[in-house]
């Protein structure tokens, strides 16, 4: 078999059978996130972090959508006259056009995972400062519109890099991509896919977090109590802060301030004013974790290709197969396999959310119970309550009376 061949048969069944199923079900199942998400309710700490989910899934359905159009999965249904005939009349419309729009929902995710991550570290390192600060669900939209903004701009400059032009050869019309004159003075494509795709979208948001990720799991596991000392309180704890070290009495931070707050692990001291960390919160920064993890996880092997694209590029100005003019120098089997199956992967991971919320959410599982069975619910309860009604109207009536109900 030749490379050709083999690169075809590689791309039919990555991007053809299982991109399809990916995308179909990771459409479904995010949908269900999002009216799940939209109807559940909270308070200001848990409303920041489900406008932070809510836009999470929002670019995951773009990205899964965006994803068949990218990799032209849906040519699997095209005969071959069909392939051909979309390979000159519609392929440069989705080179030029879809192409950036994928990438700015692929961006746009990475960071909204970053803001999540770093919304849930903040919520358990500084709880008492969440609760009273004023910050809102138009915060976290005014830092997800300024992430997607530097996506934006970043990739913007893509679509004034090529444009669409149609040609008649043979009585017909081809459409296919031009190199603009911006194109061709600035090579900006070019620097795009071989410097900003691999730091900015891979590189960078992994690493931060990977950091804050790992910040977090420490203060998860530990269960920390959060015990205040008010300056002005009769009878609410008569424990004096120690003067000397801290490392007797198992503190972790001491702040001098008007209300003296001191985080200690639960076999270190015992008292009975504490005021412990939701459990809430606990358990939706759990699921932020392997939110996070699955993303790292996923992200990871196109990460890695992107990197060794980045050093192994060579720069021409003679337009490849895939409309770019910059290249990797080596291509095998070896890097075709791992190419696919590290797009496949980064694409399968907008499809997980879902099995995260349902596995780790019992909330999520609770609201998604009430919110589908809501339609037949009233036959399940409108037979427990005549019972009730028919029981006190018996007890309430006379003897007589009674016997002719029950009869």
């Amino acid at each position: 078999m030749s490379e050709d061949s083999f690169s075809d048969e590689v791309y039919r069944v990555g991007y053809g059978y299982l991109l399809n199923i990916i995308c179909c079900l990771g459409v479904l199942g995010n949908v269900l996130v999002f009216l799940v998400l939209c109807k559940k309710r909270g308070t200001r700490a848990m409303k920041t972090a489900r406008h932070y989910l809510l836009m999470m899934t929002v670019a995951d359905i773009c990205v899964l959508i965006l994803a068949v159009a990218r990799y032209r999965s849906y040519a699997i249904f095209f005969n071959d006259h069909q392939l051909i005939r979309h390979e000159f009349c519609v392929d440069p419309y989705v080179q030029v056009y879809v192409e950036p729009l994928y990438l700015i929902a692929l961006g746009s995710s990475s960071y909204v995972t970053v803001l999540l991550t770093l919304d849930r570290y903040l919520a358990i390192r500084f709880p008492l400062f969440c609760m009273k600060s004023t910050v809102s669900s138009t915060a976290a939209y005014l830092q997800t519109a300024a992430s997607v903004q530097m996506i934006i701009s970043l990739t913007c400059p893509l679509w004034f890099s090529y444009t669409v032009e149609e040609f008649h050869f043979l009585n017909k019309t081809i459409v296919a991509a031009k190199r603009t004159d911006f194109g061709k003075n600035s090579m900006y494509e070019c620097r795009f896919h071989q410097f900003v795709i691999p730091l900015v979208w891979y590189v960078i948001p992994w690493c931060v977090m990977a950091v804050l990720n790992s910040m977090l799991y420490s203060e998860v596991r530990f269960e920390y109590l959060t015990i205040t000392w008010p300056s002005a309180a009769k009878g609410v704890l008569s424990l004096k802060p120690p003067t000397r070290g801290f490392s007797s009495y198992g503190f972790s931070k001491y702040v001098s301030t008007s209300s003296m707050v001191f985080k200690v692990q639960r076999s270190s001291l015992v008292c009975k004013e504490v005021t412990n960390i939701s459990t809430t919160s606990k358990k939706l920064s759990t699921v932020v974790l392997f939110i996070v993890l699955a993303h790292m996880a996923c992200s990871f092997p196109r990460c890695m290709v992107a990197v060794y694209n980045m050093v192994h590029t060579r720069e021409g100005h003679g337009s490849s197969s895939n409309g770019r003019h910059c290249a990797p120098e080596i291509k095998s089997r070896t890097y075709t396999c791992i190419t696919v199956a590290a797009n496949i992967l980064n694409v399968f991971n907008s499809c997980l959310n879902i099995v995260i919320y349902c596995g780790l959410g019992s909330k999520f599982r609770q609201e998604m119970k009430l919110y589908f069975g809501g339609c037949w619910r009233w036959n399940r309860v409108a037979p427990t309550t005549c019972v009730v009604v028919v029981a006190s109207l018996e007890t309430k009536m006379p003897a007589s009376n009674a016997r002719t109900v029950s009869s």
